[in-house]
């Protein structure tokens, strides 16, 4: 990992569980490496990472899909993380896993895009179980990395030039 990014590998206390730097780092190295679009998605703690991450990577994100985000856990404040989140974000969760529906909601309620959507599947599940276990949770996050992923190279495409949609396909 890039310095400063990876949490596993400090020394420091209170940087020892912020795998946000993590997750950061890794959005960085995937830029370095050409991407052009980034989506951040997690399951559990890795959502909160995900959404801490979310609101300050530098250039943006394209989107934020947290599944099943806790409220806090290990000093990651994701609630204060989500009011600087300004990217467009999906938030998943099963109806039946307990106390996390409300987090979601509480998180949803604090983040400050106004392009955010909160799904509450039924059913049981909790991380990567929500989407394994949910047809409709797969397809909604499928369809908003696409969205979002085509979006934002539609943008800089027509910012770079492009005039119609032939050109915008070989851009992306």
């Amino acid at each position: 990992m890039a310095p400063g990014g990876s949490s596993s590998a400090s020394r420091s206390p209170s940087r020892r569980f912020r795998v946000d730097l993590d997750v950061a780092a890794a959005a960085r190295e995937m830029r370095r490496r050409g991407a052009r679009s980034v989506v951040l998605a997690g399951g559990s703690f890795g959502a909160m990472a995900s959404i801490a991450a979310g609101g300050s990577v530098r250039p943006s994100v394209d989107g934020v899909v947290p599944i099943s985000p806790g409220v806090t856990f290990r000093g990651l404040d994701a609630e204060a993380a989500a009011r600087r989140l300004n990217v467009p974000t999906l938030y998943v969760v099963a109806q039946e896993d307990a106390g996390f529906p409300d987090a979601a909601r509480t998180l949803y309620d604090a983040t400050a895009t106004q392009d955010k959507r909160l799904l509450v599947v039924s059913g049981f599940g909790h991380g990567s179980d929500v989407i394994a276990l949910s047809a409709e949770a797969r397809a909604a996050v499928d369809r908003f990395i696409d969205d979002h992923s085509r979006r934002t190279l539609r943008m800089r495409a027509l910012a770079a030039g492009a005039d119609d949609e032939a050109a915008l396909r070989v851009r992306r």
